[in-house]
């Protein structure tokens, strides 16, 4: 104990006399300095993936709609009203007038927001023949994992503030989906500007939106400086300035909000927040979070293709204790992968609980009695739905050898352990998934669809499928809960994972911001943030 307080006063020290010019702009009362856990992938919000990049795009770009902070309730956002014919495919939004793009160094729009910019964001992704289709890397996941290339057939201006989208089947996951961060609406009139100048690759490096933030610049894993957008069309924020620091190791960024370097710092390590609460300058912020972390179960290798053995290790893993030992209960147990804020989570009589004695048996029926040898993939990157990779590896490791079951822990860095797992070439694997959006639909479906990327288990159930299939078709929302439910229950007969936890989402914010809102999706809300000494 002794050498930890020890440590952590070292950092306090090293931080502080690091501060110099660098973080002189926390102690400004027009300025907003985040503490970021790292650097965005991309400034365009259709190639973002990854909760860093989210985080910076949501306030850059806006969406035709989004989710209320209250009840997350789809609510306009760029479009201030919309239709949905009787046969659910034609979506039709009006778009809100006198909406300004940003004004930046490298480019001055001429003209507002209309429906020619929403056709070209949504375009750019369908079709594989548009001009900036394959700029960046072409690869639109959140669309893509989400069927919307397979289910949107055309995106039509109908006026200059109204656009229709025209669907081949009906589609109920569609509006929440399109009040995620990479649905953000993009400006066609810079893209003409860039493509004439040959400089299409700066549109995904200087970004121009709509939101109540303009890019002002970056210096790579260092800092990300935005401004205030005078002419944001709720009103200008009431800070001049956001500063994003990028600041890798969670140790430092909460030292940095011990000292006054950050006013909010995303994702603390758990086993920090015990000492957090007592500071007074701070405030720990906590949310059940959309989230799940598991271990995925390759069902195209042995032995994992017997279903007795994937229920054997539901039941072999003492999760309970992982919510303690790893997650410090800043966690609640996960029997499926929707957690208590989905409105179609259900408790299920046939979850799993830790009973070594049937483990064993199920071993024996499967035809394995004396164990086997096999490789954990531990997820080397930490996340609030599992905040320790390679503790929790260890865990598993222990309790599965109790069957006999010897387990080789292995894993990669980040980006060759998402390819190798793509492809299959595990056996078990840690994997997550956190979700911005409120319909379990997306949950379900980008992990455990037949054909989509995210499926590590390569777990295919048609009963299971048509049910996904089936809910996508209704808007009534009852039904839709029904046959979600009765899809669970498949997922957890057949236990292709073994669900370990739904991690709350926290922040650390000082107590000097004011206004700061945090939804239970995980979104950070400076609609009327603002500093105050």
């Amino acid at each position: 104990m002794a050498q930890c307080v020890f440590r952590l006063f070292s950092i306090v020290l090293l931080v502080a006399s690091a501060l110099g010019g660098r973080y002189a702009w926390a102690g400004k009362a027009s300025t907003i300095v985040y503490c970021a856990e790292g650097s965005p992938q991309t400034f365009n919000p259709a190639l973002s993936i990854d909760a860093t990049t989210h985080h910076l795009n949501k306030d850059i770009y806006n969406r035709l709609v989004r989710l209320s902070v209250d009840d997350g309730k789809v609510e306009p956002d760029l479009a201030e009203s919309w239709t949905v014919s009787d046969d659910g495919k034609v979506i039709q939004f009006r778009l809100r007038k006198n909406v300004s793009f940003h004004t930046t160094e490298y480019f001055k729009p001429t003209r507002k927001l209309n429906a020619d910019d929403v056709v070209f964001s949504f375009l750019r992704q369908l079709k594989k023949d548009h001009p900036f289709h394959l700029v960046g890397d072409g690869k639109y996941l959140m669309f893509q994992s989400n069927g919307l290339d397979k289910v949107i057939e055309d995106v039509v201006k109908v006026s200059d503030l109204e656009v229709k989208f025209i669907l081949n089947k009906p589609f109920a996951p569609l509006l929440p989906l399109l009040s995620a961060i990479p649905m953000g609406i993009t400006s066609k009139e810079y893209a003409d500007h860039l493509a004439a100048a040959d400089k299409k690759v700066d549109y995904d490096q200087k970004p121009v939106g709509t939101g109540p933030m303009i890019f002002k610049s970056y210096v790579p894993d260092q800092r990300i400086r935005l401004t205030a957008n005078p002419q944001y069309f709720l009103g200008k924020p009431k800070f001049d300035q956001f500063v994003f620091e990028i600041v890798p190791e969670g140790n430092v960024r909460m030292q940095m909000m011990r000292v006054g370097s950050c006013h909010i710092a995303f994702n603390p390590p758990v086993e920090t927040l015990k000492y957090l609460k007592d500071e007074p300058q701070l405030q720990v912020v906590k949310r059940p979070g959309v989230n799940v972390g598991y271990v995925g179960l390759n069902i195209k290798k042995r032995p994992f293709d017997n279903v007795k053995v994937r229920q054997a290790l539901n039941y072999a893993l003492n999760r309970e204790a992982y919510i303690k030992a790893i997650y410090h209960d800043n966690a609640k147990l996960a029997d499926t992968p929707l957690s208590a804020v989905s409105w179609a989570h259900k408790v299920y009589d046939n979850r799993y609980s830790y009973d070594l004695a049937k483990a064993k048996q199920l071993l024996k029926e499967a035809g394995f009695p004396n164990g086997f040898s096999t490789e954990l993939w531990t997820l080397p990157i930490d996340r609030p739905y599992i905040p320790n990779g390679k503790k929790l590896g260890e865990m598993i490791q222990a309790d599965l050898a109790k069957l006999n079951i010897s387990v080789r822990l292995v894993s990669y860095d980040w980006g060759t352990y998402l390819e190798k797992s793509e492809k299959g070439e595990h056996h078990m694997v840690m994997l997550g998934w956190m979700s911005d959006l409120g319909d379990p639909d997306i949950m379900l479906g980008n992990n455990l669809s037949c054909n989509t990327r995210f499926n590590v288990s390569q777990w295919c159930d048609k009963s299971f499928q048509a049910l996904l299939e089936k809910a996508r078709s209704t808007n009534d929302q009852a039904e839709r809960q029904k046959m979600y439910q009765e899809a669970i229950g498949i997922f957890i007969d057949q236990a292709p994972w073994i669900p370990i936890a739904h991690g709350n989402y926290t922040r650390v914010i000082s107590q000097k911001l004011k206004g700061y809102k945090f939804s239970s999706y995980g979104y950070d809300i400076f609609d009327d943030a603002r500093i105050e000494f």
